[in-house]
């Protein structure tokens, strides 16, 4: 209870101060950069290491860095600070409206999967709502994520981030994702060249891949490898879905397309998904959130609508 009260005698300052600290390297260098005397920012570091009962700042040469033993400290005081920051803009912003926030991040992969039908279902539940995207890689999403700069996101679910017990998150899965390989429509029925292909024919055509490193990518390679043959180079490097869409639909390239989307487009005549599979997995689609903090009502919303799109088994769009 003394640690408690303590704590509770912290201002945002305080929690300020920690993320200069370990933003800067140095106590002099956050203090300045939070317009304080350095005597200031030191009485503050020293309520901090009272009410938490640990030394927080290891103190070299070189200035002033956080021990390991506050690194969670840190990582918690950026989360705080978003929070606020994130509240206060968001009153400022709303006060006469009533509307009320959700900050989403999705893969680029992900958007045409579920924000149409995200989107129509706020619209018609909950229409006060406002829709903040952030598009970005996995790592990205899920930093922001754990620092409070998101509510939620959907991007695929990897063991290491959300089994991590040092990571506040939670999971629910959306979708068993899948990699289609596609190619332009032919003009005619009659037309259409004879399935299936093989790895060794399909080696030697013309692609439109994502860049190493990208999942994708590797799951591509690893179906090649896993049959002693050497995976084939792009002709074009492409990050984005539009992109690679355009890019087969107009040429005789062969291309990569999450399963559930080059199903419609199939559907609507505008590519041809090959019969050959990728023997790789991937990880599933899903639906990621912060656990240390409870639910907003938007986060709430958008769990009902994902529960019941997954329950039924419909296309989320």
């Amino acid at each position: 209870m003394r640690t408690l009260a303590r704590v509770g005698q912290l201002r945002i300052k305080h929690f300020t101060l920690m993320a200069r600290i370990a933003e800067l390297g140095s106590l002099r260098k956050a203090a300045e950069a939070m317009h304080i005397s350095q005597p200031a920012a030191t009485q503050m570091l020293r309520d901090i290491e009272a009410a938490f009962g640990i030394q927080v700042v290891e103190r070299t040469y070189r200035g002033s860095g956080v021990r390991e033993a506050a690194t969670e400290l840190v990582s918690r005081s950026r989360v705080l600070l978003n929070e606020v920051e994130s509240l206060a803009r968001t009153l400022s912003e709303n006060s006469a409206q009533g509307v009320r926030l959700l900050r989403l991040g999705l893969l680029p992969r992900c958007v045409p999967s579920f924000l149409p039908g995200i989107a129509r279902h706020f619209s018609q539940h909950m229409p006060t709502v406002r829709i903040r995207l952030t598009e970005a890689r996995y790592a990205e999403l899920v930093q922001s994520l754990t620092e409070g700069e998101l509510d939620a996101i959907i991007a695929r679910r990897f063991p290491s981030s959300t089994d991590e017990p040092d990571l506040p998150l939670a999971s629910m899965a959306l979708l068993s994702d899948g990699i289609s390989i596609v190619q332009s429509p032919p003009a005619a029925p009659e037309e259409a060249p004879a399935e299936p292909y093989s790895l060794l024919e399909l080696q030697g055509r013309r692609w439109v891949l994502p860049s190493r490193g990208r999942v994708t990518r590797r799951v591509f390679d690893e179906t090649f490898l896993n049959e002693g043959l050497s995976p084939p180079l792009p002709a074009v490097e492409s990050n984005t879905i539009v992109a690679t869409m355009e890019l087969v639909a107009g040429t005789d390239m062969l291309g990569l397309l999450p399963s559930d989307i080059a199903v419609r487009l199939s559907a609507a005549g505008t590519l041809r998904i090959l019969s050959l599979p990728l023997s790789v997995s991937l990880p599933p689609i899903a639906l990621i959130w912060r656990s240390s903090t409870a639910d907003t009502e938007a986060v709430k919303q958008l769990k009902i609508h994902l529960q019941t799109v997954r329950k039924a088994g419909l296309p989320a769009s």
